[in-house]
């Protein structure tokens, strides 16, 4: 767990940079992704959780990569992150909007797979 001082976003370029690989990454394994799970409530972010996850989509199968958002109620939405990493380099935790929406069983899923594993 990584927290600030002051609320802000932890400098994650920096911390890969000058920790132990083991102390800051999780092992990719097949079929997994780096995932950047965002909680917000009344547009300011409660929380951000970077993981390696398998992450599968209602309908769809796999996600590799891409955004997609689940909206709670008016004042409370998450958006979930995912793509692939190059072995070595920093965790990306990064991905582009996709059009997906009301996704809550991501997280039962993804509560589910971490204890199957």
């Amino acid at each position: 767990m990584l927290i600030t001082n002051d609320g802000t976003t932890p400098n994650f370029r920096e911390v890969w940079e000058n920790f132990e690989r083991q102390q800051v990454s999780c092992r990719m394994t097949t079929g997994s992704v780096c995932a950047k799970w965002t909680s917000y409530y009344e547009n300011a972010v409660e929380y951000t959780m970077h993981t390696c996850s398998r992450i599968t989509v209602l309908g769809e199968g796999a996600m590799s990569s891409g955004c997609v958002t689940s909206i709670t109620n008016n004042s409370r939405w998450t958006e979930l992150c995912a793509c692939k990493s190059d072995p070595g380099s920093p965790p990306c935790n990064t991905g582009n909007q996709t059009p997906v929406t009301i996704l809550g069983l991501f997280f039962i899923i993804f509560i589910l797979l971490k204890f199957l594993m």
